[in-house]
């Protein structure tokens, strides 16, 4: 397998949209290519949710991107998983996490928002699509990823939450850093919903060439890509932390490297949700 590597950014380097314009951020174009990768299991984990995150990825036109991916494979499975509902003392309201609370919009009932919106829009028009939604109170990484047949497809990770001001173009206080890696098969997908920001706020880090970082200036100065970019939070070990010392020196053989890690780690992954992570049970 060939593979594709993008650094996403959303920061102030992305100009403000203009009126008229597309103002979703470079992360939620990549959410919804990879949707539209064929495959039967699509895994989609966050901290933390808005009260109208499925509107934010763009509501019908992100469920018929699910199902499009799906099509293509006679259906599949949508896992979502979110957590971090703790508060800033790390307690936990049992009440809310089972939905029992008088809160107007807590964390699990935002979780609960999109997965009743995903519920309407895909499972019951696209019956083939079936939804294992899960909730683990401390988890905080921020992955999405799909697989056919157990293979690796496509998988964007890193900083962002499926919050409003992630999904949005300069919103967010924060600088986040995601990173798209998947099958230059559907290249093509991930050209279209990304295109207008390649070489800008989204970086190609290549394929099996060397991976040059690049120096992007702005109205305050320039800006360097050289901070660690974190992949999976609650695991410290191989796949982490890719330096830019590793990123600058991938090559052919990293890069098969690279995949056989991401596989391994997904592996991982499922394993860890499937041990710990509670089922989502509401009426």
């Amino acid at each position: 397998m060939a593979v594709k590597v993008f650094l996403l950014l959303n920061d102030d380097l992305i100009p403000y949209p203009s009126k008229g314009s597309d103002p979703t951020s470079p992360f939620n174009k990549a959410i919804n290519a990879i949707t539209q990768m064929p495959g039967d299991e699509l895994y989609i984990t966050t901290g933390y949710h808005s009260k109208k995150t499925f509107d934010h990825l763009g509501g019908k036109n992100f469920a018929n991107n699910l199902n499009s991916g799906f099509t293509k494979t006679s259906g599949g499975t949508i896992h979502l998983l979110a957590g971090k509902f703790s508060d800033a003392h790390g307690k936990v309201n049992t009440d809310c996490v089972n939905f029992k609370c008088t809160c107007k919009d807590c964390y699990p009932k935002k979780y609960k928002y999109f997965c009743d919106d995903l519920k309407k829009n895909v499972t019951i028009p696209y019956p083939s699509i079936s939804i294992n939604a899960r909730l683990h109170t401390q988890w905080h990484s921020k992955i999405t990823f799909k697989l056919k047949g157990s293979k690796f497809v496509g998988m964007v990770l890193g900083s962002s939450n499926l919050s409003y001001p992630a999904l949005y173009r300069y919103l967010s206080s924060n600088t986040e850093c995601d990173l798209l890696i998947y099958d230059d098969s559907y290249d093509s997908i991930v050209q279209s919903e990304l295109s207008s920001f390649i070489n800008n706020t989204v970086i190609d880090l290549g394929t099996n060439t060397t991976i040059a970082l690049r120096k992007f200036k702005n109205a305050n100065g320039s800006k360097d890509i050289t901070n660690k970019i974190n992949l999976f939070e609650y695991d410290s070990s191989e796949l982490s932390y890719l330096t830019k010392e590793q990123i600058q020196g991938l090559d052919n053989d990293a890069i098969a490297n690279l995949i056989e890690l991401v596989e391994k780690k997904i592996s991982s992954v499922i394993a860890f949700i499937d041990k710990t992570a509670q089922p989502l049970e509401y009426t």
